[in-house]
């Protein structure tokens, strides 16, 4: 019973966080998405993410629905649903009149499959990132070059989503990856940070299979194509801009220890012997399986 009240208010802390109540006592109050604006994607390029939260846990696979949209200045990586939910809460704001049941039932549904809590924008130009973490409890953002990774092209050819591909590997933030690239597609673009193949990365997955990304559609940008990132959050309302090393510390603090952070954070109660006290903050720290393991 005490995990599944912990689980409640775990999902409670999110959800307050993009939803709260007006003062008028009736109507949903959604945010006001403030945004970074970077244009417009002429391209989209969707991956699906299956990872394991615990790497221990070998069957255990979550999955994730992202899309990199492509634009000729900046490439955008996160999940999509995340820009559903955000497109409708921007239409909410903007006219009561968009809080249709069926719109409400969208937007629930895109926050229930929102899975990958982390933006990149990658400025062409410069070739600089930017990312933007959401942990469920804050929001860091860092800047750093573009990674460069040390391809090896090496034998070895498969089919993904119908398109021819072929193979290279490299090692990235303490993981070794294999990728299959497309040269049909000549572009040097891939989900994540992942990038500077002659061709678009179809599938790419460290070799112990923790994080796998795999295209599975590519089409002009008819919806989706606002390139963004948040300048007030998605999770706290506040960006904490930090250094790459900081962001990912607190990333894997937050999600190894998230439990006692939430009872620490907020006023928090439990019945205990007919009396309200604060629960213990000595809860195990569970398992993290960050796709970076080393900064």
């Amino acid at each position: 019973m005490r995990n599944v009240a912990f689980f409640v208010i775990s999902l409670f802390a999110y959800t307050l966080s993009a939803q709260v109540q007006s003062v008028d006592g009736g109507m949903t109050a959604y945010r006001k998405i403030v945004k970074d604006d970077c244009g417009s994607a002429s391209l989209l390029a969707f991956y699906k993410i299956s990872f394991l939260k615990d790497s221990t846990q070998r069957s255990r696979y979550s999955e994730a629905q992202c899309v990199l949209q492509i634009s000729d200045s900046f490439l955008c990586f996160g999940d999509y649903y995340q820009l559903m939910a955000d497109s409708l809460e921007t239409e909410f704001v903007r006219s009561r009149k968009s809080r249709t049941e069926k719109n409400m039932n969208m937007w629930e549904q895109a926050i229930n499959k929102l899975a990958f809590q982390t933006k990149v924008l990658t400025d062409l130009s410069s070739l600089k990132i930017r990312v933007q973490l959401f942990t469920g409890l804050r929001d860091y953002e860092y800047s750093a070059p573009q990674p460069t990774l040390k391809w090896n092209l090496i034998a070895g050819d498969s089919v993904i989503n119908d398109v021819s591909c072929k193979k290279a590997t490299c090692r990235y933030a303490g993981r070794n990856y294999e990728a299959w690239y497309a040269e049909s597609l000549p572009m040097p673009y891939g989900p994540y940070v992942f990038c500077g193949l002659p061709g678009l990365i179809m599938k790419i997955q460290d070799v112990k299979g923790n994080w796998i990304f795999t295209n599975n559609g590519i089409s002009k940008a008819h919806s989706c194509k606002d390139i963004y990132l948040y300048k007030k959050g998605f999770i706290s309302g506040n960006v904490i801009i930090t250094t790459r090393a900081k962001a990912l510390e607190a990333l894997r603090n937050e999600t190894e220890n998230l439990s006692n952070l939430i009872i620490e954070s907020a006023d928090i109660k439990v019945m205990k012997n007919g009396t309200w006290v604060s629960p213990e903050t000595n809860k195990p720290r569970k398992q993290s399986n960050l796709i970076e393991l080393e900064w």
